[in-house]
């Protein structure tokens, strides 16, 4: 699959599981979109579109949640947003398994993650399109 074809798909699943949450999905493709990225880097943002979802749904109580990924002119942007709660206080909120694993992620194919938890919890990650070892042959 592709990063939008598995996103769509794990949607799915998470609807299919929790029909009391809704899920939105703006997943942009184009010739210099996710799928046209290495394997590696689009097996890494879907593992953290993963935890993302996983924790909203297992910690934050949200009802709804949103997936986009949309090609800016120098990067690819994924965010997860939902309208839970985000104790950061909680033990481990910041520093536990899974806020560890998405950051180690992030930073392994060069991308930046940022948390954003003023009106529900929002994972943005941006990927730098103009990383050499990201660019396609022949650009």
């Amino acid at each position: 699959f592709g990063l939008a074809a598995a996103l769509s798909a794990h949607a799915n699943r998470v609807k299919e599981r929790h029909p009391g949450i809704t899920v939105g999905l703006d997943l942009e493709e184009d010739g210099t979109g996710p799928d046209a990225l290495p394997d590696v880097v689009r097996s890494a943002l879907f593992r953290i579109a993963q935890e993302a979802i996983g924790n909203a749904l297992q910690h934050s109580g949200a009802t709804r949640l949103g997936v986009v990924v949309r090609v800016t002119p120098t990067a690819l942007v994924l965010e997860i947003a939902d309208d839970g709660r985000f104790e950061a206080s909680a033990p481990g909120a910041l520093s536990g398994y899974g806020m560890s694993g998405m950051r180690r992620r992030a930073a392994e194919v060069g991308a930046r993650l940022r948390l954003e938890t003023e009106a529900g919890t929002t994972v943005c990650v941006a990927l730098p399109l103009a990383l050499p070892e990201l660019t396609r042959p022949g650009d």
